[in-house]
């Protein structure tokens, strides 16, 4: 914590002896990475460009992959009340660096690619990289600096994508609020970290905002059964209007 304060009242100098040290910290092997977790988010806040970049080269690995390590060695500890694992360290980290404009659409891609990994490892909890990322794209819940109009240009970009419509319908798909499901709960928030605090009137139009989450909703449908039954069976109210 005292690295984090600092951190954000040193000088350059002092800084890159910060991101020096750091850097030493961080390792490959998944039991590293493991006893790393706990005190990931606040690195983040020490050093954030040295923790995105090493994250996002440990997603890079293609063979025995870290993090995919970590989700098959997790260790659950009544996940269903409080979802404690070896790896949600990571994901805090990444929710606040997502607050700073110059890192959201790295940390969306990250998770993405986090996200891709682990879609066929089961861990019983709701924790996990698509939970993050509807964190950061939720319109009544601000997670970022960034504007809406900034948010339709991510989003647009990882539509144009086919590898990514299953995922991305996953994770729209629960910004749309039904009878079943209210959107609440915020992503970490740095502490140490400045970030400029955005006002609602600042992000942008919300009604807009939803109605092209909508429309991207089902358009990612496609041609796909289950996303259509899914669909009509929790958004009736919608697909009638």
């Amino acid at each position: 914590k005292g690295l984090a304060c600092i951190a954000n009242i040193a000088n350059e100098t002092q800084k890159n002896i910060i991101d020096y040290e750091i850097s030493n910290i961080l390792g490959t092997d998944w039991k590293k990475m493991a006893s790393i977790e706990p005190y990931f988010s606040i690195l983040v806040e020490a050093s954030p460009n040295v923790c995105l970049t090493w994250f996002e080269n440990e997603l890079n690995i293609e063979k025995n992959n870290p993090l995919v390590e970590l989700y098959n060695n997790t260790e659950y500890d009544h996940p269903f009340l409080c979802g404690s694992t070896s790896y949600t360290g990571f994901l805090f980290g990444l929710e606040k660096l997502a607050w700073k404009r110059i890192y959201f659409k790295r940390v969306v891609n990250a998770l993405l690619r986090w996200a891709f990994l682990a879609k066929d490892l089961k861990t019983g909890i709701s924790n996990s990289p698509i939970d993050s990322l509807s964190k950061l794209f939720r319109p009544f819940l601000p997670q970022t600096e960034i504007s809406y109009t900034e948010i339709y240009a991510i989003l647009g970009d990882l539509k144009s994508k086919k590898e990514n419509h299953d995922l991305l319908f996953e994770i729209l798909y629960q910004l749309i609020p039904t009878d079943r499901r209210t959107i609440i709960g915020y992503s970490e928030r740095p502490f140490y970290m400045k970030t400029e605090e955005v006002l609602p009137e600042q992000k942008g139009n919300t009604n807009n905002y939803m109605k092209l989450l909508f429309e991207y909703v089902v358009g990612l449908a496609e041609y796909e059964q289950e996303r259509w039954e899914k669909l009509v069976s929790e958004l009736p109210d919608y697909l009638t209007d």
